[in-house]
């Protein structure tokens, strides 16, 4: 059920968006936002330590693309479950190529 925000909380949003977003742009994890097309829409400034890519090199790019040949079906299969199914995460594990191409 929406909720209307009240005066105070219009207040408290920047703040708390501002929080939410150092957050993530210090994280050590990657994290990435990918549209239901399966293209990339956000990567997070870790993206260029863990895996060598530029934060905004993979935007737009098919995430699928850079999936080990072995893990695409499966991978394929979690993700078009994943926008049928009212759950916020279905863990999968898979791997990814660096961009040196391990």
């Amino acid at each position: 059920m929406a909720r209307r925000l009240a005066a105070n909380d219009e207040a408290v949003l920047p703040e708390s968006d501002a929080r939410f977003r150092g957050l993530i742009e210090h994280s050590l994890d990657v994290i990435t936002i990918i549209g239901a097309d399966g293209r990339f829409a956000y990567t997070s400034p870790s993206v260029q330590r863990q895996l060598g890519y530029g934060p905004v090199e993979l935007i737009g790019k098919s995430a699928f693309d850079y999936l080990h040949p072995d893990d695409l079906a499966r991978m394929q299969t979690a993700f078009a479950t994943a926008l049928v199914v009212d759950k916020v995460e279905i863990p999968e594990e898979f791997r990814f190529r660096h961009r040196d191409g391990s």
